[in-house]
């Protein structure tokens, strides 16, 4: 059963943070699904408010959304679907290490949940 939930957006519809082969285009009331791992969605919408000033991503939108096999995030999901291309994994696959001057992952926004496939309902902010 589809679930509630926030998504931002690049004015385009596109992925606010995912660039290149991996950013999903979006589109209203029809459901896309990730070319790899999840797709990061906020709980409410004051908690995608808040990731969106904080991310600073210039002109975005906030949509209510239904998401299929919405869940929270563990370490290792999030990892693998969010930066499993970064440079700091290729480097601790690489090296069997953490860079010395930082980790291969950030905290997660406050709110985030991951879903299996997403479809935007409204424009809410």
């Amino acid at each position: 059963m589809p679930s509630k939930c926030y998504k931002v957006t690049t004015s385009l519809l596109c992925s606010a943070h995912v660039s290149g082969e991996y950013a999903i285009q979006y589109k209203l009331n029809e459901y896309v699904k990730p070319k790899v791992g999840s797709i990061v969605v906020f709980d409410t919408l004051y908690n995608a408010n808040l990731w969106r000033q904080w991310t600073c991503i210039g002109k975005s939108i906030i949509f209510e959304a239904e998401a299929k096999y919405l869940h929270k995030p563990t370490f290792t999901e999030w990892s693998t679907c969010v930066l499993a291309f970064s440079p700091h994994i290729k480097y601790f696959w690489k090296y069997k290490k953490l860079p010395n001057y930082n980790s291969f992952y950030e905290p997660l926004p406050t709110g985030t949940l991951l879903a299996s496939e997403l479809k935007l309902i409204k424009e809410v902010e």
